[in-house]
C-alpha cells in the first residue's frame, strides 16, 4: 500500500459527484457538488455523528480531564472543531489533547481502514496496538472508514503539531487527532487548532479522502493544477510530459466505466489493482525467495510488470523472474551523475532501451582510443547532457559496455536504443589475455538452472592468473550426494570454458553464505598484484 501517496497526485481524475438533490435539501444549498469530487453527506444525515466531540486533556503528571465541545457546520459540508490558542496556553503542564468522536470508533474484525499521508494504511485486526504520525504530516489531512462512517479531516490550524493516532485496546479501536502540546517545547500555541471533518458516503474510498484535500488546496489558491500551470510555459509542458516524469511518478491504473468515469472501489486482495514492482534485480530475486519461504505463491500477487535498474541483469534472469512473478520485466538505465533513473527505458518490445535523446546525447566509443564506434559495435557508452545547467557534462564516460541501434523499433518510437550492457570497462577482467565479464559467468550459471548468487575471485599464483567462481547451492542440493555435487561442478567448469575460452575453478558453497548488498552487488574480488 505504499502507493497511497501517489493518489494525492491523481486525486482530481476520479469519481463523479452525488445524484441530484431534492428541492430544499440543505446540502444542495450549502455544498457545491463539483464533478469528479466525492459527495459529502448532508447536514441532517451527519449531525448525529459529527456535531459533538470530547476533548481529552492529558497532563504531564498523568492526570486527565474531559470537556464536551460542539462542532459548527460549514458551508463546504464539513463540521469544524476549534480549540483556541488561548485555551491551550491557559493549561499548565499540558502534554497533549486527544479529540474523540463517535465516528472514530471501530472493533476488531470490522471492515474498513485508516490512512495518513506518511504511507500508513491500517486495518482493524489487532487486540492491542498504538501508532502515531508524531505530528509530522506530509499533507495536513487523514481519514478513516468503518461500518458506521467514512470521514476525512483537514487540519487547518496547528497542523504541524497535530498527530493522527490509531489505538486498540482489547479489540476496541479509536482513530483520532491529537494536539501534541509537548512538541511545542514550552512555547505558547501560535494559532488556534482547527479541524474540519468531512462526512463521506459509504462508497467513498481513500482516494476520495485525498480529493477532498486537493479541492481545499485548489480553492484557497495553494495548489494550481499542472494542466493549468503548463499553459503558456512550453518548457514546463515539455518536462511534465517527458518519459522521466511519468516513470518517477508512476501510479496504479484507474478502473473506469463505459463513459470514462472512475469507479470508486474498496480494494480487497482479490480486487486489488495491478501493481508495478520497482527495485534492483537482486532485491526482486530475494523477494521471490522470501515469498517461497513464507509459502506464498508469488505468481498470484497483483503484479503485472517490474522495472529493474541499478545493476546489470541478463535475458536468462528476465525469463526466470517473469516466470516466477507472472510479470513482464523491463530494464531501465540511469546514472546518479546524470539524472538518476530514466535516462533510458525499455519498451514493450524488450529489445533494448530507448535513450531520451532530447536530454542526453549518446555515443559509443572505444574505451582505449575514445574514438566513436558505429552502430552494433560494442564499446563504452558516453553521454553529453543537453539539459543540465548547474553541472554540465560533456562526453561523460559511464564505463558501461554496450552498443547503439538506430533501427526502427516495432513500438513506433524513433529514439535510439542502447542494447543491454554486457559489463563495464572498469570491472572487465583480463585473465590470461582473455576479456571476461561477470555477465558471461552469470549466463552460464543460469543456463544450468542455478540461482545467480555467485562471486568471482581472481588470484595470481606463480605468475599465472587463476579464476575461482563460488556459486551458492540451492537448499535441495544440500541433500545430494557428494558425487552429484561434483558432477554439477564439472558441468559448470566445462560450460565456463566453452563460454569464456579459459578454464576456471568452480566451488559450490552453502546457501546464503556469500555476502549480499542492499544495492548493487559486488561480484568480483581481484587479488592480483601487478
Amino acid at each position: 500500500m505504499k502507493y497511497i501517496t501517489y493518489l494525492l497526485m491523481a486525486a482530481g481524475i476520479l469519481f463523479s459527484g452525488c445524484s441530484p438533490c431534492k428541492t430544499g435539501c440543505p446540502a444542495k444549498e450549502a455544498v457545491v457538488q463539483e464533478k469528479y469530487y466525492p459527495a459529502i453527506i448532508s447536514k441532517d444525515d451527519s449531525k448525529g455523528l459529527y456535531s459533538k466531540a470530547t476533548l481529552n486533556f492529558v497532563y504531564k503528571d498523568g492526570k486527565t480531564k474531559n470537556l464536551e465541545r460542539d462542532l459548527s457546520y460549514q458551508k463546504d459540508g464539513s463540521w469544524r472543531l476549534v480549540v483556541t490558542k488561548d485555551e491551550i496556553n491557559a493549561e499548565k503542564d499540558l502534554k497533549y489533547i486527544n479529540v474523540f468522536m463517535p465516528i472514530m470508533e471501530a472493533k476488531k474484525g470490522e471492515k474498513g481502514y485508516f490512512i495518513n499521508t506518511r504511507n500508513l494504511l491500517g486495518t482493524y485486526k489487532l487486540d492491542k496496538t498504538f501508532v502515531s504520525s508524531n505530528g509530522t504530516n506530509s499533507y495536513a489531512f487523514f481519514g478513516a472508514k468503518n461500518p458506521r462512517a467514512t470521514w476525512s479531516v483537514i487540519l487547518k490550524g496547528l497542523n504541524l503539531e497535530t498527530s493522527m493516532c490509531a489505538e486498540a485496546n482489547k479489540g476496541e479501536y479509536k482513530v483520532y487527532p491529537r494536539i501534541e502540546v509537548e512538541r511545542m517545547e514550552g512555547l505558547p500555541a501560535y494559532e488556534d487548532a482547527v479541524m474540519d471533518f468531512y462526512p463521506l458516503g459509504s462508497s467513498s474510498t481513500y482516494a476520495d479522502m485525498a480529493k477532498i484535500y486537493r479541492k481545499y488546496q485548489i480553492d484557497r489558491g495553494e495548489v494550481v493544477p499542472l494542466k493549468e500551470r503548463i499553459k503558456g510555459n512550453p518548457k514546463l509542458e515539455r518536462l511534465a510530459k517527458s518519459i522521466m516524469l511519468r516513470i518517477v511518478h508512476g501510479a496504479k491504473p484507474i478502473p473506469r466505466d463505459k463513459k470514462g468515469r472512475g469507479i470508486p472501489t474498496d480494494y480487497t486482495p482479490e480486487t486489488e489493482l495491478p501493481m508495478h514492482l520497482r527495485c534492483t534485480f537482486q532485491e526482486g530475486t530475494e523477494a521471490i525467495k522470501y515469498l517461497k519461504e513464507a509459502g506464498i505463491d508469488s505468481s498470484k500477487l497483483p503484479l503485472r510488470a517490474g522495472i529493474f535498474g541499478a545493476e546489470a541483469w541478463s535475458e536468462n534472469m528476465r525469463r526466470e523472474i517473469e516466470k516466477s512473478l507472472n510479470i513482464k520485466a523491463y530494464d531501465i538505465y540511469g546514472l546518479s551523475e546524470i539524472a538518476g533513473p530514466g535516462v533510458a527505458y525499455e519498451c514493450s518490445e524488450q529489445t533494448g532501451m530507448h535513450i531520451c535523446e532530447d536530454f542526453f546525447y549518446p555515443e559509443v566509443v572505444d574505451p582505449k582510443t575514445l574514438q566513436p564506434l558505429p552502430d552494433g559495435q560494442y564499446g563504452e557508452l558516453v553521454f553529453t547532457c543537453i539539459g543540465k545547467e548547474a553541472l554540465p557534462l560533456v562526453r561523460y564516460r559511464t564505463r558501461d559496455i554496450t552498443a547503439l541501434s538506430h533501427d526502427k523499433c516495432a513500438c513506433g518510437r524513433t529514439l535510439v536504443k542502447m542494447l543491454k550492457p554486457k559489463g563495464r570497462s572498469d570491472d572487465m577482467l583480463i585473465i590470461r589475455g582473455v576479456n571476461v565479464f561477470p555477465s558471461q559467468v552469470e549466463h552460464v550459471i543460469l543456463s544450468l538452472g542455478m540461482e545467480p548468487n555467485y562471486q568471482i575471485v581472481v588470484d595470481r599464483i606463480n605468475n599465472l592468473d587463476v579464476m575461482t567462481v563460488k556459486i551458492e547451492m540451492s537448499e535441495s542440493m544440500l541433500s545430494d550426494s557428494v558425487r552429484r555435487v561434483e558432477d554439477q561442478e564439472n558441468k559448470l567448469k566445462a560450460a565456463m570454458h566453452d563460454t569464456l575460452g579459459i578454464s576456471a575453478k568452480i566451488k559450490l558453497v552453502e546457501p546464503h553464505s556469500l555476502p549480499r548488498s542492499e544495492g548493487k552487488a559486488v561480484r568480483v574480488i581481484d587479488n592480483r598484484e601487478i
